[in-house]
C-alpha cells in the first residue's frame, strides 16, 4: 500500500469534549492534508484523539477530508476498506461481505453527493445489534456544537474548499 496517514485535523482537548480550533494551525493542518496528498501519501480516517472517537465525529472528520481535496468516495473508503488493507486485515473486515465483520449504519441522504449526510443516521448497528438512538442523543448534541465552532472557523479564514 505504500505509505498512509492518519490526519488528526481537528483535536479535542478536554475532558468536556470542547472543541478548540486555532485557525493558524487548521490552515497549516489543511495545507498539510493536501501536500501530502499531492505526493501520493494515501490519507486514511481516523484520529488518535480517544475522546473525539468516542464522541462519534468521524463524519465531521470525513467533511474535512473532502473540504481538503479528496472526493466524498475517496473520503468514504479511507474510513472503511482502505484502513483495513493498511493493516493486513482486508480478508476480515473493511467491506461489507459474506463472512467478514462489520458495523452498519444507514443514513438520511446520499454521503456520495454530500458527506454531511453521514452525520445523519437513522439506523446504526454493530456487532448485528441495532443501537437504539436514545444511546446515541448526548454523543450528538456534543458532536453538533463542536461541528459548528470549527465550521464557523473554516467560514471565516476560507480554509479547504467548499462543500456545495
Amino acid at each position: 500500500m505504500g505509505v498512509v496517514d492518519v490526519p488528526v485535523l481537528v483535536r479535542v482537548t478536554d475532558q468536556a469534549g470542547a472543541a478548540t480550533v486555532d485557525p493558524i494551525v487548521l490552515e497549516y493542518k489543511f495545507e498539510n492534508f493536501i501536500g501530502l496528498r499531492r505526493a501520493g501519501v494515501q490519507m486514511l480516517a481516523g484520529t488518535d484523539d480517544l475522546f473525539l472517537d468516542l464522541m462519534g465525529q468521524l463524519p465531521f472528520v470525513l467533511e474535512l477530508m473532502v473540504r481538503g481535496g479528496m472526493t466524498p468516495m475517496e473520503a468514504l473508503l479511507s474510513a472503511t476498506s482502505k484502513p483495513a488493507e493498511a493493516m493486513g486485515l482486508d480478508s476480515l473486515i473493511g467491506t461489507v461481505e459474506s463472512g467478514k465483520e462489520a458495523d452498519l449504519i444507514a443514513v438520511r441522504g446520499n454521503p456520495l453527493e454530500d458527506i454531511r449526510s453521514l452525520s445523519s443516521t437513522a439506523l446504526v448497528m454493530s456487532a448485528g445489534t441495532v443501537i437504539p438512538p436514545s444511546s446515541r442523543r448526548v454523543a450528538r448534541a456534543k458532536v453538533a456544537e463542536n461541528v459548528r465552532k470549527v465550521r464557523d472557523i473554516i467560514e471565516e479564514h476560507s480554509l479547504g474548499r467548499p462543500i456545495d
